[in-house]
């Protein structure tokens, strides 16, 4: 995302109330006028950033040199001043060596700076007059070593010439001299110059390819509409593609290796459907021209929304197999959603990140109900609370702050699209929607804009949702308790959370239903706002109580303190009529004792017909030696349901004898990660056959990372250590730069499980810790950390270090995985 800039005289807290905002009363869950505050919480990053020209063209004509990590060409923007008289005009570029600069053809004195160049006009430009700047540059932004340059030379230099060679970008920061504030948007018209037989993929729809002499090829890819530098897109490989249409008849293309054309279907697969069904729910058509998508080797992220052609991991280009474990088709929607929600209208500053990353959470979130049914939309929803709730226990920032970090801005900001539809409804949120896309047309915005949608096209004051929901932080915390008598049932609820600047009492609509012995049940929606609510349902026929929902189907953000009793929850567990409120019985019997709950875990696996309640019974019957357990656990290992195999293959470490036929039968599962898992735990349960189980395995290397060439490496080493060298020398060369990050996390990881560390490693640790790839630089230090805890090999790494002479930003890449008071080598 791009930099911002803040005055730093705004660097302080700033609060400021308005009253009285009320719930309109046209709206059927209205209540009486409610005193609001709006509290305005500290954002450095809720500024957009000041510029002196509105850029409205960028043509380039660029080449490169990858070996040396080069790139080279001409720019020429098109722009107006937005000062009445400008003589000075900086444009962005660190580690850009600029060689001409020309203004409408006339030469113009420039300066290099840190972080760009600083151009003087002879004349000062003036208002509403067009002028062309044209720079001449070359770079290195590979020489810088991090990911803060935004595009990577990829294999070029690998000395083994394993690697696969690419080039990829997503941001022109550090390699295009081009204005990279998010304030701004233009169109492009980009011409890239490379040699056979790579091909290269910008933003916008092919052009013609022109053939050279020399043996290299132009590509030219033109944007007819602006959109922001920072989705600019680079991409040069060996690739293949296909082409496909959606129901508008926008050509989708779709790139794969040219080794991996059995990937094309599983991979890409309902990917014109979404662009149907997204059209349909949003009413607005696709706004761009043609659409593409283009894997890219060692990408530090899933994938990320490029205009008109986004890039994404290559680990997502799966198999028939792979496409089991964890397909592209979640990423691939939450992507397409991009080009409406951060493309099409684009956050003006980083504060209001949540507008880009929550609307494509929320809506391919969506997709995955209207593929797969409410089941699999809640399955989501139970992971997006999770993750918020865990994001709480460290802070209680902001879903609308550049400080609320992803946790906020995609599954918490995903959950609060959730409640804001429940509180308006289906129909006026998707016309709100639509409002909200249309008044703002390949334009910024900020959380007021949509605020504003909703207000304009329903007139509701929605500013207390806002508020409570996006501009502050925090969750409530319901406290509940009841009592039952024959009449009636008293429930009690309080909020508990703090009260702080951050985060006050919350307000939102919640069900109560009261469930009886006899199937039947009364419900309630309350207006939970104050402190303490008491409220009484009266019982039909004075039914005997089975169990209380608080908020049935968990639509509210929030923890819950609600002390019930073994008996009440396996009441739940088996009868309340959502799955999220069965599946959260579940969980809260964990801590009951096996014989006491045994009877009714084994009810609730044969009663659901979901996945996911069948692997919580698995995982708390895990080790249950009971027939019926037993029993239970022989049929999770052949469920047709691939998930449940997986977990059960997870949860179920130590076999009991009547299993083991039933986990040798996964080790040709069509799930790769339960073959891993069954190789592991057979071997670890019977080391005497574990030649046998190796054999089965031994041709197969599995999906994400190798993970069970890998596995299978591991446990040879550590089965026959005398005859392990040529095993030991496979996985150390997966350590090296020559495969991509998550070959060389899992052959790392794999090193720290033997707990042996190859001098010849020690070198490939420490390039991997400092990798711009943090997801490999972060598991990296985790194992760096793992051999300083032990003093044979603390030795062997403080002796490396003794000869290296780290720069201040390695040394502090490497501090949090060294021991505390370790000396930093200067």
């Amino acid at each position: 995302m791009p930099q911002i800039c803040i005055k730093p005289s705004l660097y302080r807290f700033f609060y400021a109330l308005s009253v009285l905002a009320s719930y309109v009363a046209m709206h059927p869950m209205a209540q009486a006028q409610t005193p609001e505050t709006r509290t305005h919480l500290y954002d450095p990053a809720s500024h957009p950033r000041d510029h002196t020209i509105d850029v409205q063209h960028v043509r380039a004509e660029l080449g490169f040199r990858p070996e040396a990590g080069q790139v080279y060409g001409q720019v020429w923007q098109t722009f107006r001043s937005l000062r009445p008289s400008l003589d000075t005009l900086w444009i962005d570029g660190e580690g850009i060596q600029i060689s001409a600069a020309l203004l409408d053809g006339q030469a113009v004195p420039y300066t290099q700076q840190p972080g760009g160049i600083s151009l003087q006009f002879p004349k000062p430009i003036t208002w509403d007059k067009p002028y062309t700047l044209q720079l001449d540059y070359a770079c290195t932004p590979s020489d810088a070593g991090n990911a803060k340059n935004n595009i990577h030379f990829i294999g070029w230099n690998d000395p083994l010439q394993l690697k696969r060679k690419q080039i990829w970008a997503h941001d022109i920061q550090g390699w295009m001299p081009v204005y990279t504030g998010a304030n701004d948007k233009f169109t492009t018209d980009l011409t890239v110059r490379f040699r056979k037989p790579y091909f290269v993929r910008c933003n916008g729809t092919p052009g013609r390819v022109v053939a050279h002499a020399d043996g290299t090829r132009s590509f030219r890819y033109r944007m007819t509409k602006p959109m922001s530098s920072y989705l600019i897109m680079l991409a040069i490989g060996e690739y293949d593609g296909v082409v496909r249409k959606a129901r508008n008849g926008k050509p989708h293309y779709l790139y794969y290796y040219p080794e991996y054309a059995n990937r094309v279907e599983p991979t890409y697969r309902y990917s014109t459907q979404m662009m149907d069904w997204l059209e349909q729910e949003l009413n607005v058509p696709y706004p761009w021209d043609s659409y593409g998508q283009i894997p890219i080797i060692d990408y530090m992220y899933g994938a990320m929304e490029t205009t008109t052609c986004t890039v994404y991991g290559d680990f997502y280009q799966v198999d028939s197999i792979a496409y089991n474990d964890r397909s592209y088709v979640q990423t691939n929607c939450h992507e397409l959603v991009h080009q409406w929600f951060g493309d099409y209208v684009t956050h003006l500053t980083f504060g209001d990140i949540w507008l880009t990353e929550s609307f494509a959470t929320y809506y391919a979130k969506k997709f995955i109900q209207q593929l797969q049914g409410p089941e699999a939309y809640e399955l989501e929803r139970i992971q997006e609370l999770r993750s918020t709730l865990a994001a709480a226990e460290k802070d209680a920032q902001p879903v609308g702050s550049s400080l609320g970090n992803p946790a906020r801005w995609y599954p918490k900001g995903s959950l609060v699209l959730d409640m804001l539809r429940d509180v308006v409804g289906d129909e006026p949120f998707r016309r709100s929607i639509t409002r909200y896309l249309q008044a703002h047309p390949y334009g910024m915005v900020t959380s007021h804009d949509l605020y504003r949608a909703f207000e304009a096209e329903l007139g509701w004051n929605l500013d207390w949702f806002f508020d409570q929901w996006v501009h502050r932080g925090g969750e409530p915390h319901y406290q509940i308790n009841y009592t039952t008598a024959a009449h009636e049932t008293e429930i009690n609820i309080k909020q508990i959370q703090p009260v702080t600047e951050l985060s006050g009492l919350f307000k939102m609509p919640i069900w109560l239903q009261v469930h009886y012995t006899n199937g039947t049940y009364d419900s309630l929606q309350l207006w939970v706002e104050k402190a303490e609510h008491t409220v009484r349902i009266p019982k039909k026929d004075k039914q005997e109580l089975s169990f209380v929902l608080f908020d049935p189907g968990a639509r509210v953000i929030k923890k819950l303190s609600f002390d019930r009793t073994p008996t009440e929850l396996m009441a739940q567990a088996l009868h309340a009529p959502l799955l999220r409120d069965r599946y959260d019985a579940l969980r809260a019997l964990d801590t009951v004792a096996l014989a006491e709950k045994r009877p009714a875990l084994i009810a609730a696996y044969r009663q659901a017909t979901h996945w996911l309640p069948k692997a919580e019974v698995v995982r708390q019957l895990a080790r249950d030696t009971e027939p019926d357990a037993q029993a239970l656990l022989a049929s999770a290992l052949q469920a047709p349901h691939i998930q449940l195999r997986t977990y059960a293959a997870l949860y179920l470490d130590s076999l009991q004898p009547e299993l083991r036929p039933l986990y040798e039968h996964l080790l040709t599962d069509s799930s790769y990660f339960a073959r891993a898992k069954a190789l592991e735990t057979l071997c670890k349960n019977y080391p005497e056959d574990a030649d046998a189980y190796l054999a089965t395995t031994q041709n197969m290397q599995g999906w994400r990372g190798r993970n069970i060439r890998i596995k299978w490496l591991k446990i040879r080493i550590g089965l026959r250590p005398e005859t392990a060298q040529p095993y030991l020398d496979e996985l150390k060369a997966y350590c090296t730069s020559s495969y991509e990050f998550e070959t060389r996390i899992n052959a790392l990881d794999a090193l720290r499980q033997l707990n042996q560390l190859p001098d010849d490693v020690i070198p490939l640790l420490y390039q991997a810790c400092l990798h711009w790839n943090a997801r490999l630089a972060g598991a990296a230090g985790a194992v760096l950390k793992h051999f300083y805890a032990q003093a044979d090999t603390a030795a062997q790494l403080q002796a490396y270090e003794s000869g290296q002479n780290w720069t201040p930003e390695q040394d502090a890449m490497l501090k949090p995985h060294r021991p505390e008071g370790q000396a930093e080598k200067k």
